[in-house]
């Protein structure tokens, strides 16, 4: 019997991750999550002989048996707070050189193609942002058939909504048979017909702009850059999302909770962005400061994340913001390890901040 675990399963285990450090004031009722860091000694050489000087020294992979030495070498812990987690999506910056494709998303009814996903071939996208830091999705691409009124999902139901089907079969894009480029397929029909056969279409897009309202905007959240490309829009980042969740490769989603009444997103764009996109990566952001007491002219080698770990004695959870001794503080082996990653040497100074983020994936 075929099946799959779907895109929203993972998108739900992420919303499950993150609710559950959402503090109720309840200190019974609350999970807490701590990033404790550590280990002051080297890595051993490499399988090449490299040592952790040299440029091209591979990391040793953790592993499940490295808890008791990572409880061992940890230095200091510091509490991730509500606002330090967020569901990220894989940055994309729109360009005109990029390729766009819708990837089968809910979201705008009417798109149909919903089964095609393009996302693993040759670097084609669904979701970008433009220069005003408004993310859009790829919900109609060129050569894609659609209804006029994009709340149709098939040519009888337009018809029946007294709409125009336009179904593009040709030109517009080219044809990939097993992830190569096929030169002689030059109809998308025959295209997706053939046994391997996928179509990307032309690189070339004007920038969506703006939200519902806009010039371009021709149905309810739907902009129309006349290019044979249609795009939904979802949300705005603000200052705050760009400073502290915002990578060179991440960008964050807002949803739900954190849409606040009244805003561009609420009245135009999608409160429930986090399926829409499809997100299932989560970024936790960490500043190790000056004032929070870490030991100073050390450096360390290893971070994880620790839920509910308990205070030195045993049996009572750790609450406070900051253990600078971690080692004294914190009962080993307490609470779960859940997550743990080698990285290269960190040497702390007193004046030094330390901006963490770490990218996690369900």
């Amino acid at each position: 019997m075929g099946a799959i675990v779907t895109s929203k399963f993972r998108t739900q285990n992420l919303m499950v991750f993150i609710d559950q450090f959402k503090t109720t004031g309840v200190a019974a009722d609350d999970n807490f999550l701590y990033l404790g860091f550590g280990r002051s000694e080297a890595w051993s050489d490499d399988v090449n002989g490299n040592d952790e000087s040299n440029g091209n020294f591979i990391l040793p992979d953790p592993l499940d048996e490295d808890e008791a030495r990572y409880w061992a070498d940890i230095v200091g812990a510091k509490r991730i707070q509500d606002d330090d987690i967020s569901p990220v999506l894989p940055r994309i910056d729109w360009d005109n050189g990029d390729p766009y494709a819708f990837d089968g998303s809910e979201g705008v009814t009417g798109i149909p193609d919903a089964g095609r996903s393009f996302i693993s071939i040759v670097g084609s996208h669904s979701i970008a942002m433009n220069t005003e830091y408004r993310v859009y999705e790829c919900v109609k691409e060129p050569g894609g058939a659609y209804c006029d009124n994009y709340t149709s999902n098939s040519a009888t139901d337009c018809a029946a909504a007294g709409a125009t089907w336009t179904a593009e079969t040709s030109g517009f894009g080219k044809c990939y048979i097993g992830g190569s480029y096929s030169a002689i397929q030059t109809d998308r029909t025959t295209c997706e017909s053939t046994t391997g056969g996928l179509w990307l279409p032309n690189a070339a897009s004007n920038s969506p702009t703006g939200a519902t309202g806009d010039t371009q905007q021709t149905v309810a959240q739907v902009i129309d850059t006349l290019d044979g490309y249609v795009w939904k829009y979802l949300y705005k980042l603000e200052l705050n999302d760009i400073i502290n969740s915002t990578t060179n490769d991440w960008m964050p989603v807002i949803y739900g909770d954190a849409v606040l009444a009244g805003s561009e997103q609420a009245v135009f764009g999608d409160s429930n962005a986090i399926f829409s996109a499809k997100c299932h990566h989560g970024l936790i952001h960490v500043r190790l400061e000056t004032s929070d007491g870490f030991p100073d002219n050390d450096d360390f080698r290893q971070i994880g994340l620790l839920r509910n770990p308990e205070l030195d004695g045993g049996g009572s959870k750790a609450q406070s913001s900051v253990y600078s001794d971690a080692t004294l503080s914190l009962e080993e082996n307490t609470g779960q390890l859940i997550y743990l990653e080698n990285r290269r040497a960190i040497t702390r100074a007193p004046d030094q901040i330390e901006d963490l983020k770490l990218v996690v994936e369900f």
